[in-house]
């Protein structure tokens, strides 16, 4: 969410005293129109994950010609048929979708895993630092809180550094200034005058729709931190398809 503290008493007295709908309606403004020009890549949400490691089957014998499979021992109760040509996969370690933020909670068969017994690395693998092992299968047409559920709560996406959260701020206290004006406060965001003409001299004004085009707002104090946080002008971050792969789309 935006922060406020950044502004003075007299700016931050308006912005307080404003109507509940005139503060919602301009933050939810300035939060989609910096997030859409820093490029998207601020967006932490939290992600609710049932991981699997590999379709596993407990029979005493499977018979797969294509491909072959083979028994094996994973601890003194569990053995396994697994794909002989794939290779073995680490018990311990879960992939996450990320980058991952935090972890919020763990939970197999309903019960919390203690944050003592597990470690997040490099924002994207899932360790479990207890000497156990994560489940290796579920069903996901089961509730997550049912016995046999491996749950994994987190964080993913980057959360906005204070200095955005500041110029949101200033942004919306613009925004809220633009939908109820005062008399008192000029709105400060450029309008979509072209020209403007007092006491004999003419002045050239930008039209904000061409600086939102560039990802701009037209505000000295927030524009700089648009372009020191997205200096190529992205308007989404970067990815990498691979062919033959189906894409997951992960609503923020």
């Amino acid at each position: 969410m935006p922060t406020f503290t950044h502004l003075n008493s007299t700016d931050l007295a308006e912005w307080n005293g404003l109507a509940a709908g005139i503060k919602t309606a301009a933050t939810n403004a300035a939060i989609r129109v910096l997030w859409s020009a820093t490029g998207r890549q601020f967006s932490a949400c939290t992600v609710i994950s049932r991981p699997v490691q590999l379709p596993m089957y407990t029979s005493e014998a499977w018979m797969c010609p294509n491909p072959p499979w083979v028994p094996v021992h994973l601890d003194d109760d569990l053995w396994v048929n697994w794909p002989a040509n794939i290779p073995m996969i680490d018990p311990t370690r879960v992939t996450l979708e990320g980058p991952v933020t935090s972890i919020t909670s763990v939970t197999i068969a309903n019960a919390v895993v203690s944050n003592t017994k597990y470690r997040l690395d490099q924002g994207t693998w899932l360790v479990r630092t207890d000497g156990d092992i994560w489940p290796l299968w579920q069903d996901t047409s089961l509730p997550g809180t049912d016995v046999t559920a491996f749950v994994v709560t987190y964080v993913q996406g980057l959360a906005p550094p204070a200095e955005l959260l500041a110029a949101a701020g200033t942004y919306a206290l613009e925004m809220s200034r633009a939908m109820a004006p005062s008399a008192s406060t000029q709105c400060r965001l450029p309008s979509r005058a072209k020209t403007v003409t007092r006491q004999g001299i003419t002045i050239d004004m930008v039209d904000p729709t061409l600086l939102l085009e560039r990802g701009l707002t037209g505000l000295p104090d927030v524009d700089p931190i648009i372009l020191a946080l997205n200096p190529n002008r992205y308007i989404a971050p970067p990815r990498v398809l691979v062919p033959g792969r189906t894409a997951r789309i992960v609503g923020a």
